[in-house]
């Protein structure tokens, strides 16, 4: 098989694994990201991981801020592009630009679809507490995350994963799975299925006050939350007027409780109980207090107040 000519859209860390592919394996003529952002404690401007990687590389890239312009698209045809791969990049491409390259532009998701698109499906399927999740190659189309299925790759969740443990292991993954796909596009000896819509589920993007603690769900709930939202917003809640952020949790299952949700059972050296939804409890083995450092809940309460009961 030829090499092929590519065109890579990334922004986030997780497509790492797959431009290094690309640059091995093809003939990479452009790399697009988003532009620089503000960042950090100092808010200083920050440059993505793909940006990084391009200019360390020697790779031609670009990071408008609008993608439907002359210009941009200018910078596509040039690239004389077979195909454009498309992971983690956060914008809508269009299909007049997706159509450019000769075979067209196709997106890695982390997600099995129909289920799960949009702009969080890792995040989204763990705090569904999903037990399998997976990787699909699709083809772009106008409707998000729509287009037919050029493969898919299924793994099982471990239930004490986190957000940031599946998407490594997504990767990899995904990247063996495009390695396996890209000679096929290129060569057409295969065509993409469509997906069953009927059966599509959403994946919105994550809120910050949605990792605000609601004690009346029950303890597993709140622990898939906290996996799914690694590591941003994670979960956290209110004790004296200040944001306490769960570090670490983990549901205690030796014994129920018949006490209100929010309830302070107990603290020991091990962790601090709360009564949740469900009888059930979780435990908090470490917290963060705002403008605090990460702490044992034993150590805070050596030195400040608990209420008995948590909002």
């Amino acid at each position: 098989m030829d090499r092929g000519n590519t065109i890579f859209y990334g922004t986030a860390a997780a497509g790492l694994p797959f431009l290094e592919y690309l640059t091995l394996h093809t003939n990479l003529k452009l790399v697009v990201t988003q532009p620089d952002a503000r960042g950090g404690r100092k808010r200083q401007l920050l440059e993505p991981p793909v940006k990084t990687f391009a200019r360390e590389h020697s790779i031609p890239c670009v990071q408008p801020e609008v993608l439907r312009c002359e210009e941009f698209e200018d910078h596509v045809r040039e690239a004389e592009a077979d195909l454009a791969v498309v992971i983690a990049y956060g914008r809508y491409i269009s299909r007049s630009i997706a159509r450019i390259p000769r075979c067209g532009t196709i997106n890695v998701h982390f997600s099995l679809l129909p289920h799960w698109r949009g702009a969080a499906p890792v995040q989204r399927a763990l705090e569904a507490g999903e037990t399998v999740s997976g990787v699909t190659i699709f083809e772009i189309r106008p409707r998000m995350d729509a287009g037919p299925v050029w493969s898919s790759r299924s793994l099982d969740v471990d239930p004490d994963e986190t957000a940031p443990q599946l998407f490594d292991r997504l990767s990899a993954m995904g990247t063996e799975l495009l390695a396996e796909t890209l000679p096929r596009i290129l060569e057409g000896t295969r065509v993409p299925e469509p997906q069953d819509h009927e059966a599509a589920t959403q994946a919105a993007p994550l809120r910050k006050e949605e990792g605000r603690i609601d004690w009346n769900l029950s303890a597993r709930t709140l622990y898939n939350r906290w996996r799914g939202f690694q590591p941003w917003p994670g979960i956290f809640f209110e004790m004296s007027d200040r944001t306490v952020q769960v570090l670490e949790c983990v549901p205690f299952t030796e014994e129920p409780t018949s006490s209100p949700p929010g309830t302070v059972l107990e603290i020991t050296d091990t962790g601090m109980r709360v009564a949740c939804g469900a009888n059930d409890v979780l435990q908090l083995n470490r917290i963060q207090p705002q403008c605090k450092r990460p702490m044992t809940p034993h150590c805070f309460s050596m030195g400040n107040k608990v209420p008995t009961r948590l909002s």
